[in-house]
């Protein structure tokens, strides 16, 4: 007697959808965005078409709930609690958290790559999300850095733009002798990002110093001259204070 066939368990419309995230996550790491189609993605999530495109009836869509999901400036970085009265732990929690999360994120490595080689609505509108959500956060630190030589989006730009490019690269070689691939090279990069988050608010905590010394030389009636020669700071800013 032959055993009966196992009756197929219907999915629900989160298992459904899981199930696309999931295959659009795997093919992604596996092919990269560009070799990317909506019927590969119903395949590999074994979903018929009529249910598929009833969903998602174009890869623009389908990717933009992707990107919301998987990209760090738009998922993960929401849940941390911001504290205003703590802006440097929580700028070097962030920025150390991207690192740790990129490192191990293939699809975001992925997704990355493609709008540096793609330039299409998707690539350009993720971007642009990123940026955004990038610019609110940094509103904050405009204020923290303002009347400072300490150019905060630049430093940042640079900082995170590095963080990418070594991950990467991470894949070809070791970039100045520091390979991301062993436990030793990932310890030496995350020391020193943790490093320079650091020394951007030391920075900042020494011009704060200085300008409360200025104030006090100048309440004890030093000449603007002496106390620009003693500080380090310009006439100009002295006068700022007085």
């Amino acid at each position: 007697m032959s055993n009966p066939t196992p009756k197929k368990t219907r999915r629900n419309s989160e298992e459904v959808d899981a199930a696309i995230m999931n295959a659009t996550k795997e093919l992604i790491e596996e092919l990269g965005f560009s070799k990317l189609t909506l019927a590969k993605i119903g395949e590999r999530a074994n979903v018929v078409p009529t249910m598929f495109y009833k969903r998602y009836p174009d890869l623009d869509k389908l990717l933009e709930k992707f990107t919301k999901k998987y990209d760090y400036w738009l998922n993960d970085i929401l849940d941390f609690e911001f504290n205003k009265s703590d802006l440097p732990s929580y700028f070097k929690l962030v920025i150390i958290e991207l690192s740790r999360s990129l490192l191990d994120n293939k699809s975001m490595q992925q997704l990355l790559i493609y709008e540096l080689v793609e330039d299409n609505p998707i690539t350009r509108r993720t971007a642009k999300l990123r940026e955004l959500d990038t610019d609110s956060s940094l509103a904050e630190y405009d204020k923290y850095f303002k009347d400072s030589c300490i150019d905060i989006r630049m430093l940042t730009a640079i900082l995170i733009s590095g963080i990418y490019y070594m991950i990467l690269h991470k894949d070809r070689s070791e970039f100045c002798g520091v390979n991301l691939n062993t436990d030793e090279g990932k310890k030496r990069f995350q020391n020193c990002i943790e490093l320079i988050c650091n020394d951007i608010f030391k920075q900042k905590e020494e011009e704060n110093r200085t300008a409360q010394i200025a104030k006090e030389l100048l309440k004890s009636g030093v000449e603007i001259s002496v106390i620009a020669k003693c500080t380090g700071l310009t006439e100009d800013v002295i006068l700022i204070l007085k």
